[in-house]
């Protein structure tokens, strides 16, 4: 039997001290971008290191985006795909499409509607406007309505994991898994 009590990575001197073993994870998550800001300031880092401000197009992109599905009909082997495309963007708006397109098992399409949405972002004022005839169509507009509120003020999981690997990378880590996750970070002498 072993007593961990007595073992140690490093010695007690500073003089000694090799450095850091760090690993991080990030799971799925939301976070408010003044939130982060106020965090990473109270580590101690700058600013510099915060994301790019959350855009209303991306935000809006990325709302559209999550509402695609493959739903089962009532008939057996036939799905509606519903999936989302974008028509235009300028400098006053983005106008996506949701497009609903049935299809056999074998995906093979039977029918295809391009405007079961209208889906519009207006760039002045960040707001969406849609149009559609389907109450269950209709559902997931106010759906991508509400996660667009949502995702144009928080970053995303992987927005946080981007800028935790920047800054990870600014200390010289040297990996100590193959794929990653778990880094050694080497003490800086002053």
């Amino acid at each position: 039997m072993v007593n961990i009590e007595k073992l140690t990575a490093v010695s007690q001197g500073q003089d000694d001290f090799l450095g850091y073993l760090t690993w991080f994870s990030v799971g799925k998550q939301l976070i408010k971008s003044g939130e982060l800001r106020q965090r990473l300031l109270n580590s101690g880092l700058e600013e510099e290191w915060l994301p790019n401000p959350i855009r209303a197009t991306d935000a809006f992109r990325r709302a559209t985006k999550e509402i695609e599905q493959r739903k089962e009909t009532s008939q057996p082997n036939i799905f509606k795909n519903i999936l989302v495309r974008e028509v235009f963007s300028d400098k006053q708006a983005v106008q996506r499409n949701l497009v609903v397109e049935t299809v056999d098992q074998s995906g093979k399409r039977l029918s295809y509607d391009s405007q079961a949405a209208v889906i519009s972002l207006n760039k002045s004022n960040d707001s969406i406007t849609f149009s559609s005839d389907s109450l269950i169509i209709k559902e997931l507009c106010l759906k991508i309505e509400q996660k667009f509120n949502i995702y144009k003020e928080h970053y995303s999981a992987q927005q946080l994991r981007v800028m935790v690997n920047k800054i990870l990378h600014s200390l010289a880590p040297t990996p100590v898994r193959k794929n990653g996750g778990i880094y050694f970070i080497p003490s800086i002498k002053l």
